[in-house]
């Protein structure tokens, strides 16, 4: 390996975490009022049912490298709850206010100290993420919040450069943006064997795997260079 000169996360599962469950409840509430006040009375069994035409459209599309973005997953609940188009602005609004409220929280309690000390080894830090219906703008907002958002130099949210990993696109734009000079040069660590590993080995960065939240043991896709349960253990891999 060349030296370290950028690391790279991922976002969900590897710095960040939510409460799924959590999550959808709020969202669902916040729909609801929002659906009624615009004059519609729908089911709440419906809104679990447009979510979960909403997930299987994100799903299908991210494995196709197709970009699903906010107004795609709006567009899908719509339909399914049978509101007006005119009303989209609205929906998306609360949307994304939900995202912002959601409950989030790190990982790991010390990974701030984690990123601290790879800043103190000189290395350059960034994020490579594949957005669902939260667009970046929140995320970084939840870093911020989090006390993390200044520790990274760069970041490519898929919904900003165009392509979800593994496309070689997304890693292109992070190097650039990091000043990486050959890919071999960095490391992108995130839980998914699909999308970060699959994509870091391909475009000839170091693969590392977390699975300090998820554990993705799928054997028919490739494994990482290095698997590791914290965070801590870049310091003494690196």
């Amino acid at each position: 390996m060349a030296e370290l000169q950028a690391i790279t996360f991922d976002f969900w599962n590897t710095l960040v975490i939510q409460q799924t469950a959590a999550g959808r409840k709020l969202r669902k509430a916040m729909l609801l009022e929002t659906l009624g006040e615009l004059g519609y009375a729908v089911e709440p069994d419906l809104v679990d049912a447009a979510f979960e035409v909403v997930a299987e459209r994100f799903d299908a599309a991210w494995k196709a490298g197709n970009q699903f973005v906010l107004s795609d997953g709006v567009a899908a609940f719509r339909d399914v709850v049978d509101a007006d188009p005119q009303h989209d602005a609205q929906l998306a609004a609360t949307w994304y206010r939900c995202g912002q409220d959601l409950p989030l929280q790190l990982v790991e309690p010390d990974l701030g100290d984690t990123l601290a000390s790879l800043r103190q080894m000189g290395v350059a830090i960034g994020i490579i993420c594949d957005v669902g219906l939260i667009p970046s703008p929140v995320l970084l907002g939840h870093l911020d919040r989090l006390g993390i958002g200044s520790m990274f130099d760069h970041w490519s949210f898929s919904d900003e450069v165009g392509y979800y990993k593994p496309a070689a696109e997304i890693f292109a734009h992070s190097h650039a943006g990091l000043g990486v000079a050959e890919p071999c040069a960095a490391v992108h660590i995130g839980d998914l064997r699909r999308t970060d590993v699959a994509g870091a080995r391909s475009f000839g960065a170091v693969s590392a795997r977390y699975r300090g939240v998820v554990d993705d043991v799928d054997e028919a896709l490739p494994e990482a260079d290095h698997v590791v349960m914290s965070h801590i253990e870049l310091l003494e891999l690196f």
